[in-house]
């Protein structure tokens, strides 16, 4: 359910710290944890962009 992609980068030495990715991969529970209750408070909502790439 939910999965993990690690930091990719070429240079150790960099100054930016590079952290992994972690999505959430099942919409039900994605839309549960943010409290959206309803498919019209979806467009409203930030992570609109996250629920759809899940």
């Amino acid at each position: 359910m939910i999965r993990q992609l690690p930091a990719w980068y070429i240079n150790v030495g960099k100054c930016v710290v590079k952290a992994p990715k972690v999505y959430i991969r099942d919409r039900g529970l994605l839309h549960q944890l943010n409290r959206i209750k309803s498919s019209t408070e979806l467009p409203l909502n930030l992570i609109v962009g996250a629920s759809w790439e899940g």
